[in-house]
């Protein structure tokens, strides 16, 4: 099968840290892709019911609606978008609190650890990126 390139292919990052979002972002946009930051659960759902995202990488603990409420909600509107969650929890506490193989990077990481994840999905689902 041959790869499709998507012009811009778009990420939602939700992250309640501006500084954390704000460098996801510019390592996002480097990498070739649209990224829009939102900073609750309440504006993450508002973005996804009016836009279609490629990916969405979530934090886990936010101030009003978990990362992992989100997810549910997307998995019972059967959303298509990709999810990384992120969180400062380590990966057994993530996996204590929701039972999924969803892909998952503790706070804090490198630009290439989440770059190899995001490659990851997108050679999954046939999706070129850009650098």
């Amino acid at each position: 099968m041959e790869a499709k390139t998507i012009n811009n292919p778009s990420i939602l990052i939700v992250d309640d840290s501006s500084i954390n979002a704000k460098i996801l972002s510019s390592w996002c946009t480097k990498w070739g892709f649209l990224a829009d930051t939102v900073f609750t659960g309440k504006s993450a759902i508002e973005k996804i019911s009016v836009h279609d995202y490629s990916l969405i990488i979530l934090d886990v603990l936010l101030p009003d609606i978990s990362g992992i409420d989100i997810y549910r909600k997307l998995q019972t509107i059967k959303y298509k978008a990709d999810i990384i969650f992120q969180s400062g929890l380590s990966k057994t506490e993530f996996k204590s609190r929701i039972n999924t193989d969803t892909l998952f990077l503790q706070k804090p990481y490198y630009p290439v650890q989440m770059k190899e994840l995001v490659e990851f999905l997108f050679d999954k689902n046939s999706i070129k990126m850009l650098a």
